[in-house]
């Protein structure tokens, strides 16, 4: 009699522990993923802030490169300017020396 009163009980007691375990493993499972979701928000948040201030600077450089591209391209004309001076010095001596010459050879 013990074993027939006792194995209904014990199979429903079993299946109690087996659901209560389960219930267990599903709350540290919750609580788990609950604590990775936190973890993972927090590295997005970060690098959003990272990104922010790298979008930031980035924009600062351009506008940089900018400003250099255009003192460049100012210097690279007056470079051009200077040669062509240089060029016209440069003839008006070769003409001055050549009357110079032609005055001492006579």
């Amino acid at each position: 009699m013990l074993e027939g009163g006792d194995s209904g009980t014990g199979t429903r007691g079993m299946a109690l522990l087996v659901h209560n375990n389960l219930d267990a493993a599903g709350d540290r499972l919750q609580k788990a993923l609950d604590q990775l979701q936190k973890t993972i928000d927090g590295l997005l948040n970060k690098v959003d802030r990272e990104l922010s201030g790298s979008v930031g600077e980035l924009d600062v450089l351009r506008g940089e490169r900018e400003q250099v591209g255009a003192a460049l391209a100012e210097l690279e004309q007056k470079y051009e300017d200077l040669r062509g001076v240089g060029e016209v010095v440069s003839g008006r001596l070769k003409d001055a020396s050549i009357k110079v010459n032609t005055l001492l050879s006579e």
